[in-house]
């Protein structure tokens, strides 16, 4: 609620009485709860939106500088989803990306972080890293979940993903050069 007070004064300027009016604000702080929401999420997979993103990359890169620890990006593409999105509907290509979000969030440890930046591509975010085989491990548990089919409106869809990873600061020190290596190790995969 907001709460409005006056003081009400007589002829004298001496306070006499106060007036008071409350106004319910719920409705105005739900919504703005829907545009945060909006703002760090994306819409479909529930995943970090692109601002959310960037935000948890420089505070890795800041964090990693102070605390000397490694972490690790990845790249993720779905393989041919342009071809499922294009013969069998975008609403069928969102319910793959809804599922292929979900299978990652599942994989993803606590401290990680995981969105979908557009289309087909998701990036991930592996806090705390001790080395290149910790990312592997990862990496095997993604290809794995994608072992088994995505059922949709009753079409079987094996869907299989190419994964591209870059480390900290093994690869790049700045999120820009970080990204563009496991991009580029995405794409060479595909």
């Amino acid at each position: 609620a907001l709460l409005s007070i006056v003081a009400a004064k007589d002829s004298r300027d001496e306070t006499t009485n106060y007036i008071a009016m409350i106004v319910d604000i719920s409705k105005r702080k739900n919504a703005e709860g829907q545009l945060e929401r909006l703002r760090t999420f994306d819409s479909l997979t529930g995943l970090l939106s692109r601002g959310a993103w960037v935000s948890a990359m420089e505070r890795a890169v800041a964090n990693s500088r102070s605390s000397q620890q490694k972490f690790a990006l990845l790249e993720i593409g779905l393989d041919r989803f342009k071809l499922i999105n294009d013969s069998l509907s975008h609403a069928v290509g969102d319910k793959v990306l809804t599922e292929a979000a979900e299978r990652i969030r599942k994989v993803l440890r606590r401290q990680d972080a995981a969105a979908r930046l557009g289309g087909d591509r998701f990036s991930i975010l592996l806090e705390d890293v001790q080395s290149r085989h910790n990312v592997d491990a990862i990496c095997e548990k993604l290809l794995a979940a994608f072992f088994a089919p995505i059922i949709v409106d009753q079409h079987e869809l094996h869907i299989s993903i190419s994964i591209g990873a870059a480390l900290h600061p093994d690869d790049g020190i700045d999120a820009g050069t970080l990204q563009r290596h496991a991009e580029a190790a995405m794409y060479c995969t595909k």
